[in-house]
């Protein structure tokens, strides 16, 4: 397969419309193949340079130009004539006002993917593994992907990633084993529920 790792990039991957990779900027995201359809945040793009259709919901990355990095103009430069979707081409109005559930970018990806009449979506580097992305934006992601599933669109999460996972690693009243239980707790896994709640609340 290649990667961005190892070939360049084919401008001619666009006509694969039935089938899309999104990519964030978690661990793995890497691993997209440069022959598919690439959808790709601003921040992983202006490190690879690949991708048919880059998304900002924030427009051009605030944080990035704010931090000296790098200007508008040079990003303006770097996306050239590439389809780049922001908060003021997205097509909101095309969702449902009680849909409207988005907390991060890769939100508004899947939603376009399922607007757009996908039959496959890929997500890489959407791990949603930090503190704030795991309390706020985990949530909206794991709506999409659902809201994908049921429209029988299929859904392909790459590792490593937290998405439509839980605690225990098994659904819920399917246990896997008492000592499966005994081994968590003597792992600390009660603790680190405990310091989690404690440090939203603010009273560490």
């Amino acid at each position: 397969m290649e990667t961005a790792g190892n070939h360049k990039f084919r401008r001619d991957v666009r006509k694969m419309k039935r089938e899309v990779q999104i990519v964030a900027s978690g661990a793995g995201w890497q691993e997209f193949d440069v022959s598919k359809e690439i959808w790709i945040l601003l921040k992983p793009f202006l490190k690879c340079g690949f991708g048919t259709r880059i998304f900002s919901m924030d427009g051009f990355n605030i944080n990035l130009v704010e931090s000296g990095k790098i200007t508008k103009e040079q990003i303006i430069e770097k996306i050239g004539d590439i389809e780049f979707t922001t908060n003021e081409n997205f097509p909101m109005d095309d969702i449902p006002e009680e849909q409207r559930y988005f907390t991060n970018s890769v939100c508004y990806m899947i939603a376009m993917a399922i607007l757009e009449g996908y039959e496959r979506v890929e997500l890489y580097g959407v791990n949603q593994m930090g503190l704030f992305e795991y309390m706020e934006q985990r949530r909206g992601v794991e709506f999409w992907v659902g809201y994908a599933l049921g429209r029988g669109i299929e859904v392909v999460i790459n590792e490593p990633s937290k998405l439509l996972t839980n605690s225990a690693d098994t659904p819920y009243g399917y246990e896997k084993s008492e000592g499966l239980k005994a081994e968590r707790k003597a792992k600390g896994g009660i603790k680190k529920v405990i310091d989690l709640v404690g440090y939203v609340q603010g009273i560490r």
